[in-house]
């Protein structure tokens, strides 16, 4: 279920990267829950199950947007935006595909940004943050790796975590 949750949350952010904040904000708390139903429910979520997976689908998106960082990485106006967006390209001498959930140039740097919708129930946040960190790193520097073959932009990389409270971020530069 937390898989189907997460791409959830990742249709509404990409939703929000495009029409603006707004297009969350203006709908009211039902109108929410109604929207993220209908698309558990396409995602296969049982309905016995689903008032549990809107409720945390509906705090991770009110999470990101409350915060910051989340608003920032949301803006609709960073140049060269784009959200879920499909690459193919050869890494480490085979040819992926892969989908980059947040990617977009500021102040000139091209900055990538992969959303993580886990929960951190039992561990400290720092030592969390860390050990995720080392778990996706190279999936991240895959994606790098195939911008660096079609731009020069410096590169910074970001795992962003709406979940967590207060919103959990890592980032690194791509050398």
């Amino acid at each position: 279920m937390a898989r189907e949750i997460g791409r959830v949350v990742h249709w509404c952010l990409k939703e929000i990267s495009l029409r603006g904040e707004t297009f969350w904000i203006s709908m009211s708390g039902a109108q929410q829950l109604s929207l993220l139903n209908q698309w558990l429910d396409q995602n296969g979520i049982p309905t016995e199950v689903q008032p549990h997976a809107c409720n945390r689908a509906k705090r991770a998106i009110c999470n990101m947007l409350e915060d910051s960082r989340g608003k920032w990485i949301l803006n609709t106006s960073h140049p060269e935006a784009d959200s879920e967006l499909k690459l193919t390209g050869r890494f480490q001498g085979k040819i992926r595909t892969v989908i980059l959930d947040r990617t977009f140039v500021f102040e000139g740097t091209r900055w990538i940004i992969d959303y993580k919708t886990v929960e951190n129930n039992d561990t400290d946040p720092e030592s969390f943050l860390e050990i995720t960190w080392q778990h996706y790193r190279a999936q991240l520097e895959c994606y790098a790796d195939m911008f660096r073959k079609m731009e020069t932009w410096p590169i910074r990389l970001g795992l962003y975590f709406p979940m967590l409270q207060p919103c959990g971020w890592k980032e690194w530069p791509y050398e």
